[in-house]
């Protein structure tokens, strides 16, 4: 439910084409999602003020992965985040209340 720097605040519901998902997948297979660290940054120097960012993935075979990204991460996955949200930004939200 968005509250603060979103344009959708409140619930709000869209539909996917059965292609969404897979090029979602797709994306994460090209930048190797799976085999990146799974916190960024991966060293102990941590700024606490830094926004974060938390992606989450689960594909058909059930494998699973959550990266936190907080700064410092490979532009790979900066540009996975980026095309995320591009993706959702696309599709035609409709107000649930």
């Amino acid at each position: 439910m968005g509250s603060r720097y979103t344009e959708r605040i409140g619930n709000w519901y869209a539909q996917t084409e059965p292609t969404f998902l897979a090029s979602v997948q797709a994306e994460a297979a090209k930048i190797g999602f799976f085999k990146l660290a799974n916190k960024y940054p991966t060293s102990e120097l941590d700024i606490s003020d830094f926004p974060a960012c938390k992606t989450y993935l689960r594909m058909p075979d059930l494998s699973e992965k959550f990266i936190y990204n907080k700064n410092d991460a490979p532009e790979s996955l900066s540009n996975f985040e980026r095309f995320i949200d591009d993706s959702f930004n696309k599709l035609d939200w409709k107000s649930a209340e």
